[in-house]
Order: C-alpha cells, then sequence, then structure tokens
C-alpha cells in the first residue's frame, strides 16, 4: 500500500514501483460516493519492457495500456453493481 486515506483515497504499488493502482473517492452530486480507478506507469516500467520485449517494448506498452482503458471501466461496474445490490 501506498496511500490509504479511508474515505478518499488507497493505492498500491506494482512491480514493485513499475506501476501505481488506485482508488480515489469523493461524494458526488445528489449523494453516495463518485470511485476513480486510475493506474500511473513509471520510466522504471518502460525499461522493463524494453529488456523484456526488446524491439517490441512500446507495442507491449501500448497493448497493456489499452487492456487498463478497457478493464477500469469494467472493474467499476462490477463495484457499482455490488454496492448498489446491497
Amino acid at each position: 500500500m501506498i496511500a490509504d486515506v479511508p474515505g478518499e483515497h488507497f493505492a498500491w504499488s506494482v512491480g514493485p514501483g513499475r506501476a501505481e493502482w488506485g482508488y480515489r473517492m469523493r461524494p458526488a452530486d445528489g449523494g453516495g460516493t463518485e470511485l476513480t480507478e486510475y493506474t500511473r506507469t513509471t520510466e522504471h516500467l518502460e525499461k522493463v519492457f524494453v529488456d523484456r520485449y526488446g524491439e517490441r517494448a512500446e507495442e507491449e506498452i501500448r497493448v497493456h495500456h489499452a487492456a487498463a482503458r478497457e478493464g477500469i471501466p469494467a472493474t467499476l461496474a462490477a463495484i457499482r453493481e455490488v454496492l448498489t445490490a446491497r
């Protein structure tokens, strides 16, 4: 864990130090809570990809970023479904 602020923010390092994943929370207009998921990569991750994939590193980074862009909304939708079913 790299951030743990109850009701506001929690995050963790993946790798370690290659990427950060987390959630931010804030009161939503009209009640409830707005939840934002994010990921942030580091220069260290780019180096790992170059070491691992060589000339294909940039393409592999794009593939991983695309997967995150698709996965984040799916994760948030799943969380919403669980929480609204209560």
